[in-house]
Formats: C-alpha cells, sequence, structure tokens
C-alpha cells in the first residue's frame, strides 16, 4: 500500500483554530482557484453563509464591494498567448454580480494579469500587459489602466517609460518573457497609487536584505511626477513618483 498522501491529506482544512479572545468574529470570502467559479463566503466558525457561481474561473480573487454586489476578478476564457507561464496568471474578465446573482456589469481585456482593485468612484484599476515599441527592446511590459463604468480608459501608466530595465533587472530564476510584471497594486483614500514588481527579487538577493521584501513602488495617479528615491542601508526601500507629497518626505 504507498505511503504517500497529497497535499490535502497532510494538512489540515477545515477550521484549524479559533481565538475566541483575539478573533475578530467577522467573515471571510474567497474564491478557490480551482473552483470553477465557486466564491463562499464562510463566518468565524468555518460554516458557509452563502456561495457565489461564477461563469470563470477566478484570475484573481473576488470582493463584495460598498454597495453590497460582489466584484469579481475572473479568468478570460480567451488567453491572449503571450508566453508559456501566461495561463497561469492572467485574468482579463471582472464582473459584478448582485445579490440575487444578477451579472450587472463586465468589463474585458484579456491581456489584464495578477491584481485589480475596484474603486470607490466606480471605476476598475488594474495592470495589463502589452507589447512596447521596438526601440525599447523589451518585448512584453505592464501598463497601469483605470476605466470607467463604460469601459473607457480615464487614465494610463506606462512602466516602461518611467523605470529603465538595467535599473530593476528580472532575477535569473525568472525568465525574461515579461518585464516588470506588476503584481499586486491598490490605490490608498489620498490617491497615491501602490504596486508591488517582481523584479524587486533581484534587489533583494543583490543586497542579501530580507527587509527588501516590504520594498514597494509607489505612484502618484498623475503624469507629473518628479522621481524620489530613499535609501536605508544602502538598500530601495520606497520608490514613488511625488507631485505635492511634501508630508510623505517629513
Amino acid at each position: 500500500m504507498s505511503q504517500y498522501k497529497s497535499t490535502v491529506e497532510r494538512r489540515k482544512t477545515g477550521l484549524i483554530y479559533w481565538d475566541m479572545d483575539w478573533s475578530s468574529g467577522l467573515y471571510t470570502l474567497y474564491t478557490p482557484q480551482t473552483g470553477n467559479g465557486l466564491v463562499k463566503l464562510i463566518d468565524i466558525t468555518g460554516e458557509t453563509v452563502h456561495e457565489w457561481n461564477m461563469p470563470v474561473r477566478p484570475g484573481r480573487d473576488a470582493v463584495i464591494l460598498p454597495n453590497g454586489n460582489l466584484g469579481y476578478n475572473g479568468s478570460h476564457k480567451e488567453s491572449a498567448n503571450l508566453y508559456p507561464a501566461w495561463d497561469i496568471w492572467h485574468g482579463g474578465h471582472f464582473m459584478q454580480m448582485n445579490p440575487k446573482g444578477d451579472i450587472v456589469w463586465e468589463h474585458e481585456d484579456i491581456y489584464h494579469h495578477h491584481d485589480a482593485q475596484w474603486l470607490e468612484n466606480g471605476n476598475l484599476l488594474y495592470a495589463a500587459a502589452t507589447s512596447t515599441p521596438s526601440r525599447w527592446e523589451i518585448g512584453i511590459s505592464d501598463i497601469i489602466k483605470e476605466v470607467n463604468r463604460k469601459g473607457e480608459v480615464v487614465w494610463e501608466w506606462k512602466v516602461w517609460e518611467h523605470l529603465r530595465q538595467v535599473d530593476y533587472p528580472i532575477h535569473e530564476c525568472f525568465n525574461t518573457d515579461h518585464w516588470p510584471m506588476v503584481n499586486g497594486l491598490h490605490q490608498t483614500e489620498d490617491g497615491l497609487i501602490l504596486f508591488i514588481i517582481l523584479v524587486l527579487w533581484n534587489m533583494i538577493r543583490k543586497q542579501k536584505n530580507w527587509f527588501g521584501l516590504i520594498q514597494i513602488l509607489c505612484l502618484l495617479h498623475s503624469f507629473h511626477h518628479t522621481w524620489e528615491v530613499f535609501r536605508n542601508f544602502g538598500m530601495v526601500v520606497i520608490l514613488f513618483v511625488k507631485v505635492h507629497l511634501e508630508e510623505y518626505l517629513k
């Protein structure tokens, strides 16, 4: 008889610990990557209180929006097929579903990958891959886009026009199909856009300082900018675009 056990068999699943004094007592929303569109809301005891069944598998995640709708980052059925690993992390099919189970808004962009944020003004912020002009000699890079309810691009930021590949090289453990690859992004209440890029791993390795794991590239939602670099023990800690950000420099 085989002694092999799968990951699920080796690890505990379901509710495995609960400290009533320290836990929030609230709910957890998640969508299994292999759940074929299943989204679950569980309470603090691990019991399912609601489920959604979306028409496509998740590209990344789901959130409950202030209006009560479910915001879903789905994986588009059509693949841009930019390079071999593309289908692992592409998204591209955004949906809002109301509490009745009706899809009330959709936006599709087969070049979207990884993260996105549903903004308070109703717009959607996300990263998309794109081919760069030949003079840049980069190949596939990233554009940060904001689209309105009509699907119109109201703001975009082209990474390769502001960062140099020579300054932010890709770690040798990754292929060079996509630079710099934006893994996560978030707009703050002040309108500052934060995002994490894959190439930071190379900076961490070179500096031999794992505290660099918290490095974040911060971008102000504006075209007018100047770069400011802060260093801590020779490590780039925060790099951000500045427009009237004196309060951040204190």
